[in-house]
């Protein structure tokens, strides 16, 4: 017997939930197209095939943004750290829809080359 502050968590599912084909691709191209092409024209024809229950894409690049923080140019202009993780946010900065990114803010005490 559980104790009671305990929660469970019942999965039901049957083996018809596990994959029965999978693959792998790769070319030369820039990160990410590859997987953006698939999932134009390679998934939906496939979803189109009798039988077939899903397709997933997995393994694909995120998109990411690394930025060095010069605390000292920041700390002039009046800002925080908190003031760049707020605008980085989800719903408060322009990017496509259909893309997902992820953000990493660094401090430092000098800006980085690149």
């Amino acid at each position: 017997m559980l104790p009671e502050d305990s929660d469970s968590q019942v999965i039901t599912g049957s083996l018809d939930d596990f994959p029965v084909l999978q693959l792998s691709v790769t070319d030369d191209s820039a990160s990410g197209q590859l997987a953006e092409r698939f999932q134009t024209t390679a998934v939906p024809a496939l979803e189109q095939i009798d039988g077939v229950r899903a397709v997933e894409i997995a393994g694909s690049p995120v998109p990411q943004v690394h930025i060095a923080i010069n605390l000292d140019d920041l700390a002039d202009a009046g800002l925080t750290t908190a003031d760049i993780t707020s605008a980085l946010r989800p719903g408060e900065r322009s990017s496509p829809p259909d893309r997902s990114a992820t953000t990493t803010a660094t401090s430092g005490s000098r800006w980085a080359n690149g």
